[in-house]
């Protein structure tokens, strides 16, 4: 019994944290996985982040963007009056050539939990730019 325990405790926590990242997404909140390394040593391939989508940005922030057909994480290097972001990634030796329109800003980092997306990686999830609480066009 108890060594049963010591596989199944470890599901338990991570399915509870999966269940309450669902029900963040469901409020001005959503949850996205890390799966590049733009954002070395800050964000890593794996870590989840929690994203709050109405928080004004400013410099230092860590912003979730959709310029194109996928979500980027980058830092705010600097945002003007109009919603628009210039940002840069940690690990990347110069800033993004454009700015960022305040339409494909998604919203602003509020929490990271390191390596909260193996789970879902590990499931058989492979890798994907949202979590199952947040279809993968990203409703945010």
């Amino acid at each position: 019994m108890r060594e049963h325990l010591k596989h199944v405790a470890p599901l338990i926590v991570a399915y509870g944290l999966l269940a309450l990242l669902g029900v963040l997404a469901l409020r001005n909140y959503s949850v996205a996985w890390v799966s590049g390394g733009s954002m070395l040593p800050a964000l890593v391939q794996g870590d989840v982040v929690v994203v709050a989508k109405s928080a004004p940005l400013r410099r230092g922030d860590i912003a979730l963007l959709r310029p194109g057909a996928t979500l980027v994480l980058h830092r705010v290097v600097h945002a003007d009056p109009n919603g628009r972001v210039w940002t840069r990634g940690d690990a990347n030796p110069v800033a993004d050539l454009n700015p960022t329109a305040a339409t494909h800003v998604r919203g602003r980092v509020v929490r990271v939990i390191p390596f909260g997306g193996l789970l879902h990686r590990w499931r058989g999830g492979g890798r994907c730019d949202t979590l199952p609480a947040q279809p993968h066009s990203a409703r945010l």
